[in-house]
């Protein structure tokens, strides 16, 4: 399931890359601000507080959703509230992969406008959390450069734009090979949340298809 992925994300590649907790980092990002231990989870819609939910199956399926949450929490994973836009490039070939969380910008908004690629998609905020704590756990923020930066001789970038914040971590073979790693995990942990993730987009591309 899903669920299970987003779960194991951060646990393996946390093991994969140095713990962003080992050294402080001036651009090390603020993680996502987790909910006080004594404030319940709030729920999301569609869950016990909406007043529409009238079957057992529904407040079943919100009863999930709520321990699902609360087990997520207890694993220092939160929904992202803050609008925030994860982008892989692979400068060579051209190649843009990315995320937008549904703080950005809402699924059925984004889908429903035609664009001519559909190297974006749109996840849930919890699923965009995930991903942050993944790459919080590999050390992306100890090495990524503050700001959105084109790096002369990268083959390849990672962006993250979060709230008014901006960072970004870089490679390529004229940088040597300490990073190559690191930057070769926050692509690879990206592109895991990118490729499991089922998206129906209008896209008006006569050249041909793109990423879906």
């Amino acid at each position: 399931m899903r669920i299970l992925l987003l779960c194991s994300l951060s646990l393996v590649f946390s093991c994969a890359g140095p713990s962003s907790t080992s050294s402080s980092s001036s651009n090390l990002a603020p993680p996502p601000q987790p909910i006080a231990a004594d404030s319940p989870i709030q729920p999301s819609e569609g869950t016990l507080a909406d007043p529409v939910l009238n079957s057992e199956a529904e407040r079943a399926a919100a009863e999930r959703e709520a321990a699902m949450l609360a087990d997520l929490a207890a694993k220092g994973i939160y929904p992202e509230t803050q609008p925030t836009q994860v982008t892989v490039k692979y400068h060579r070939s051209g190649t843009t992969i990315g995320l937008y969380n549904e703080a950005n910008v809402s699924q059925s908004e984004y889908y429903t406008t035609t664009r001519t690629s559909a190297s974006y998609k749109v996840i849930p905020n919890i699923e965009m959390g995930a991903l942050l704590k993944a790459l919080d756990d590999l050390g992306y923020y100890q090495e990524a450069l503050t700001g959105i930066k084109r790096v002369a001789g990268a083959s390849l970038s990672i962006v993250v734009r979060r709230g008014q914040d901006a960072w970004t971590l870089s490679w390529g073979p004229a940088m040597g090979t300490d990073n190559n790693e690191l930057a070769q995990n926050c692509a690879d942990a990206v592109r895991i949340i990118f490729d499991t993730t089922r998206a129906v987009q209008v896209v008006d591309n006569p050249s041909g298809t793109d990423f879906f």
